[in-house]
């Protein structure tokens, strides 16, 4: 199977149609039962939304205005 790059074994169908072969854009397998093709990588996307989510927590706890805040607190 030229032209596949794959994180699992190859897939046992060769996607030849009758008027030749199938772009490997459009040659997937699109089985619910076919697990080692349809698995997100949740091992990959774990850490990534984990750190998003630590830095939107600093972004939310700032106050947006920082200079009026503590400009009022100073007068008298």
């Amino acid at each position: 199977m030229n032209g596949f790059l794959l994180a699992t074994a190859p897939l046992p169908v060769h996607y030849r149609t009758p008027h030749g072969d199938v772009p490997p854009a459009k040659a997937y397998l699109d089985e619910l039962e076919s697990y080692s093709t349809n698995e997100y990588a949740i091992d990959y996307t774990a850490p990534l939304v984990f750190a998003l989510a630590y830095f939107n927590q600093f972004e939310r706890s700032m106050p947006d205005d920082i200079s009026s805040d503590s400009a009022a607190s100073r007068e008298p």
